[in-house]
């Protein structure tokens, strides 16, 4: 549903999503995460009560996994975080860490 430019102005405005995830990263920089675990942590899902909006809600959380995962690949070919692939007893995950 669209809403008014007043609206819109009285938003909070968001962070570039590849920068939270850098500094995200660089302040756990003793830890690893997989891609889950960091949108959980800097992304956002907002709850809500009818069926209708929490598809959208789902569908909105999708793509800010999606924007993590971008996020990454661009700061790993950059040389800024490093990744491994790690068996956790489930299967095997990517895991990525800032470059100390």
């Amino acid at each position: 549903m669209p809403i008014d430019n007043e609206t819109f102005q009285r938003g909070r405005k968001e962070q570039n999503i590849e920068e939270e995830v850098r500094e995200f990263l660089a302040s756990h920089e003793q830890q690893a995460f997989s891609v889950p675990e960091i949108a959980a942590e800097i992304c956002e899902p907002t709850l809500s009560t009818t069926e209708e909006s929490e598809s959208e809600t789902l569908s909105e959380y999708q793509l800010d996994i999606i924007a993590v995962k971008v996020s990454l690949i661009d700061l790993y070919r950059r040389g800024a975080i490093e990744t491994r692939v790690i068996d956790d007893g489930k299967g095997t995950r990517k895991y990525y860490q800032a470059i100390r």
